[in-house]
């Protein structure tokens, strides 16, 4: 998750979830450890429709 993070750059748990094959529930799980820890910090939000609620971008700490 790191690796994807640091060579395409700020995604949403969304698309890292899709793009890492994972579930959404187990991408959560990590990323909430991997955020208690400092590695990944949450940043902006992005509005990616007309509906539904914005998305949270994560990004890994020092490297935006």
């Amino acid at each position: 998750m790191l690796l994807e993070l640091l060579v395409h750059g700020t995604r949403s748990r969304s698309e890292l979830a899709d793009r890492l094959r994972l579930s959404r529930p187990t991408l959560s799980r990590v990323t909430k450890s991997l955020v208690a820890q400092g590695l990944l910090v949450e940043g902006a939000t992005e509005l990616r429709s007309t509906t539904g609620r914005p998305s949270e971008l994560l990004h890994v700490h020092g490297w935006v």
